[in-house]
C-alpha cells in the first residue's frame, strides 16, 4: 500500500529557489534603517572564521572658497572597506514539525516565512553585540546619590551631543533598550504629567521623538545593586548586515529518532561601521545608566 512521503509534500530544491527574494525583503531591529542589508555575502562553511570587506564610502569633504580666477581643488569619492567575520548559523527541522508547517495553503512559503523569523531573531542579537562594541560611550552610571540614573532626556540629549554638530534629531532612527529599561520609561513624566515615552498603536514607542525597539538581549549587569543597563542611540545605518541567499538545505535520516531531518544552513556577516554614511562619527552611541 503507497504512504505520504514527508518528500511529497516539501522537496528541498524548490524551498531552496526561493530563499533569495524571501530574504531580499528581510527588515531588521525592527525596520528602523539602523542597518543597512545586503543579500550578496557569498561566503560558505569554507570562508566561516575569514574576515570579508564591508565597502564604505569615503567623504568628499567641504566645499572651497574660490577665489577670481582660481579653480578647485579636485576631491576623489574613494570607496574603502572595513572587515567583518564571516559567521554560521543552522536550524534543523523533523517530520513532525513539517506535518504542522503542510497544513499551510502554501508549504513552500510559509517555511520560507519561518526560516526568515529564524534568521532575523539569530542576526538582530548579533547586530546588538556589534553595536556595543562602540567606542562612543556615555557612561552615567556613577551619578551623585539621590540622582535618577535610570535612562532620562537629559542623558539622550547628552548622547546625542557625542555626534556634536552631527546631532540633528532628524539624524538618529533607533533607541535599543532593555524591556526594564522601557518600562522606566514609561512611568517617567515631565512637569506637567505627560509621559515621556510616547506608545503608539500599530507602531514602534518612540523616546525624544526616536522610535525605541526593546530586546532584553541588551542585557543587564546584575551583579551589583542597583542593575546597570546599556541603551544605543542608533544612527541610519550605522550597521551592517550581509547575508548568504543561497542557504544550504541538506536533508538526512537520523537514526536515533527514526526521523527525517532537514537543515537549514545560513551564512552571514554583521558590521558595525566606524563612522556612519555621511558622517565621521560611529552611528552607535552606548549610554550606560541604571
Amino acid at each position: 500500500m503507497g504512504s505520504t512521503r514527508r518528500s511529497d509534500i516539501i522537496v528541498p530544491e524548490i524551498l531552496a529557489e526561493g530563499m533569495p527574494g524571501a530574504f531580499a525583503g528581510m527588515s531588521l531591529l525592527a525596520g528602523t534603517g539602523a542597518v543597512v542589508i545586503s543579500p550578496t555575502l557569498r561566503a560558505s562553511k569554507a570562508e566561516v572564521g575569514d574576515q570579508v570587506k564591508i565597502p564604505l564610502f569615503g567623504t568628499i569633504g567641504e566645499m572651497q572658497d574660490i577665489a577670481e580666477g582660481g579653480a578647485a581643488t579636485i576631491q576623489k569619492l574613494a570607496q574603502t572597506s572595513e572587515l567583518a567575520t564571516v559567521q554560521h548559523a543552522a536550524i534543523a527541522i523533523g517530520i513532525g514539525q513539517w506535518a504542522q508547517i503542510a497544513a499551510a495553503d502554501d508549504p513552500y512559503a510559509e517555511c520560507r516565512r519561518q526560516i526568515v523569523i529564524a534568521a532575523k531573531r539569530k542576526i538582530d542579537a548579533k547586530l546588538i553585540v556589534a553595536a556595543r562594541a562602540t567606542t562612543s560611550i556615555l557612561n552615567r552610571y556613577n551619578l551623585a546619590a539621590g540622582t535618577d540614573g535610570t535612562l532620562n532626556y537629559d542623558m539622550g540629549a547628552d548622547a546625542m551631543g557625542l555626534f556634536g554638530d552631527e546631532s540633528e534629531e532628524g539624524d538618529f532612527v533607533m533607541w535599543g533598550v532593555h524591556s526594564k529599561v522601557k518600562t522606566d520609561l514609561r512611568k517617567t513624566k515631565d512637569s506637567t504629567g505627560r509621559a515621556l515615552l510616547s506608545d503608539q498603536e500599530g507602531s514602534l514607542s518612540r523616546f525624544m521623538g526616536i522610535p525605541v525597539v526593546q530586546s532584553d538581549r541588551l542585557t543587564a549587569d546584575t551583579t551589583v545593586d542597583p542593575y546597570r543597563y546599556e541603551s544605543l542611540l542608533m544612527k541610519k545605518g550605522a550597521l551592517a548586515a550581509w547575508i548568504n541567499p543561497d542557504m544550504g538545505i541538506q536533508e538526512d535520516r537520523d537514526i536515533l529518532s527514526d526521523d527525517v531531518i532537514m537543515a537549514f544552513h545560513l551564512y552571514y556577516c554583521v558590521h558595525l561601521y566606524s563612522r556612519a554614511p555621511n558622517s565621521t562619527y560611529c552611528g552607535a552611541v552606548k549610554v550606560q545608566h541604571r
